[in-house]
């Protein structure tokens, strides 16, 4: 635990380390100033189509070739882990993830159960145009799909050094954003 000094050392640095924030914004958040949770992401297990099989994504590397819907295979440019403890899904419960059950989207989409980060964009198979992509936030409340409060937890994302959509666990996705 910090004692104050070390705090007030904390606030002083985090508000200089932004161009233009005040003292005011480097005050600590209160649970009702809860942030929204922007990031991609897919906890373990979730598989990723590459060419030599299904991964899970915890195992993707730099270099693995990862299938895209447009047919080729893309080299992973780079894979990120983001580890959220409780204390910090407490007070920013939007970052909880989201649970697709299989077949919850379509037959055999997605092929198991799977968890994601509200954040991320799904490719709806049979739709078209704007109604092609969403998040998987907006899919909340439909088909068994549901948020999962988790006591914590990692989501992993990766990038193909150009934005692509891909295959995880018989979803089309959007990579991170670069």
């Amino acid at each position: 635990m910090l004692d104050e000094t070390d705090e007030t050392v904390i606030r002083r640095v985090m508000r200089d380390a932004r161009p233009g924030a005040s003292a005011q914004s480097a005050r600590p958040r209160r649970a009702s100033e809860k942030l929204a949770w922007t990031l991609p992401g897919f906890c373990a297990n979730a598989r990723v189509q590459t060419s030599f099989g299904h991964v899970p994504i915890e195992a993707l590397r730099p270099h693995d070739p990862v299938r895209t819907k447009a047919g080729d295979y893309l080299a992973v440019a780079w894979v990120d882990r983001i580890q959220l403890d409780a204390e910090f899904l407490m007070l920013h419960p939007a970052a909880y993830p989201v649970r697709l059950p299989a077949g919850c989207i379509d037959r055999g989409v997605p092929c198991r159960d799977i968890l994601l980060s509200t954040a991320q964009v799904l490719h709806l198979p049979h739709r078209t145009g704007a109604n092609a992509r969403c998040t998987a936030a907006t899919l909340v409340g439909r088909r068994r799909i549901r948020r999962e409060a988790v006591p914590s937890l990692t989501y992993f994302m990766f990038h193909c050094g150009r934005p692509a959509t891909v295959w995880v666990d018989g979803l089309w996705v959007d990579t991170a954003p670069d």
